[in-house]
């Protein structure tokens, strides 16, 4: 991986502790989890209590299977709708118990196919979207106990081919290192001198979504 000026232990976790927790591919987890130690994190198992840092990875490629929205029986949208946010919703009720008094930051690494949809990717883009705004949410209710929350959202073809639909625009940089790109995103987020930052939704896919 490539390094930059932010690298190195005074611009990241000056060794404190990270949990890396959740769904995605093997080389994604990877990616993250040598950045962040890279950066002076000291990546932990998922314990408890939690640390003070925890990257919440909602990036499963299962959920990439195209289907038309009356083809959605009962039980896949449960998986793919209803189950994502109940994850979510008890990782960070885990992380307001452990954190409370002492603060934290949690970053909900998610494909940003959440953000628009896709016309065969309902019941997966519902449950991401809901998982978004819970995000939201918590950070507002919880950033006066010093708790950050914050969303990065993934170029979705780092995760699996996704349907065509949600590859609508090109993006403004050209690929390039998706994997470093990501992972130093997350990195950027949980930075000590990030401090204002939460309740945002940062999107690393070159440019192809560019919020308003």
């Amino acid at each position: 991986m490539s390094t930059g000026s932010v690298r190195g232990v005074s611009a990241g976790g000056e060794n404190r502790s990270v949990v890396v927790t959740g769904l995605a591919p093997p080389w994604i987890r990877d990616a993250i989890v040598d950045r962040l130690s890279h950066d002076g994190w000291r990546v932990v198992a998922d314990v408890d209590p939690l640390p003070e840092a925890v990257v919440l990875l909602e990036l499963d490629d299962a959920a990439f299977v195209e289907r038309s929205f009356g083809e959605t029986d009962e039980a896949t949208w449960e998986r793919l709708a209803e189950a994502p946010p109940r994850r979510t919703l008890a990782a960070l009720q885990r992380v307001h118990a452990a954190r409370r008094a002492d603060g934290g930051v949690v970053v909900l690494v998610q494909p940003a196919i959440a953000l628009e949809g896709a016309a065969g990717l309902v019941a997966a883009t519902t449950g991401w979207e809901a998982q978004r705004q819970l995000a939201k949410s918590v950070a507002r209710r919880w950033g006066h106990e010093k708790i950050r929350v914050t969303i990065v959202a993934a170029a979705p073809d780092l995760v699996a081919p996704p349907p065509t639909d949600a590859l609508r625009t090109q993006r403004a940089i050209a690929p390039g290192d998706d994997l470093e790109v990501l992972a130093a995103t997350v990195a950027l987020v949980l930075r000590p001198d990030a401090v204002a930052l939460t309740g945002s939704t940062i999107v690393a896919d070159g440019g192809a979504l560019m919020l308003p």
